[in-house]
């Protein structure tokens, strides 16, 4: 009886949540790709911080709508 009237809550926070995690993926690859500068040394280390936040960002993601579909 809980379950059915209380699931929409758990629906709107992942639904929320996963908003957030696409909103903070979002902003941390604008601002790594803004921030680039000539040096290659400086490149690379943003670089390889854009794809861990890319690929941070996408396993949350999917696993929320994992989860959302389970409910």
């Amino acid at each position: 009886m809980f379950r059915l009237k209380a699931q929409w809550i758990f629906t709107s926070g992942l639904a929320v949540s996963s908003a957030v995690d696409i909103l903070t993926t979002a902003l941390l690859v604008y601002f790594f790709r803004r921030n680039r500068t000539g040096t290659g040394r400086l490149n690379h280390v943003l670089d390889k911080l854009t794809l861990y936040g890319l690929e941070t960002g996408i396993y949350e993601h999917i696993s929320l709508h994992i989860f959302l579909l389970k409910i």
